[in-house]
């Protein structure tokens, strides 16, 4: 069986076709696959815990938009979860979840802008030059 981008299956999800069509037992079927028979029969217990998880992060971030990730994960430990940081942050990132920034609005940079620091900024340099020339220049009396 090959996969949308040509690669074969894993021998882990052939297995079933061939048990039935060659009418095998698993442990002849893994045999010729050469497959571990643990790897056969593993089901991972992640896909219940992280649902609930999953859910949980969410709430929390829609609840406080500012938060991040490793902030959601001390609010998750408070509440009693055991979880892991590197567990947040990836169904953090899954999730498509980011912090969500203040924006300043365009009316602090143009009351700035039109402010008279800004247009002393612009001169500061022809000031200062102006005014360190001209202490430079003044003789000491009494020599």
């Amino acid at each position: 069986m090959l996969k949308k981008n040509g690669k074969p299956d894993a021998p882990e999800s052939v297995l079933p076709e061939i048990r039935k069509g060659w009418q095998l037992s698993e442990r002849r079927a893994c045999a010729i696959l050469t497959v571990n028979r643990r790897a056969v029969r593993y089901r991972p217990m992640r896909a219940s815990i992280d649902a609930a998880l999953r859910l949980r992060i969410k709430e929390l971030a829609a609840a406080r938009v500012r938060y991040g990730q490793r902030r959601i994960y001390v609010l998750l430990r408070r509440e009693g979860w055991h979880v892991n940081i590197k567990r947040v942050a990836r169904i953090y990132r899954a999730e498509g979840l980011s912090i969500r920034t203040k924006t300043h609005g365009a009316g602090a940079r143009q009351s700035f802008a039109s402010s008279p620091l800004c247009s002393r900024r612009q001169t500061r340099v022809g000031l200062w030059t102006s005014c360190t020339t001209s202490s430079l220049t003044v003789r000491r009396s009494g020599s």
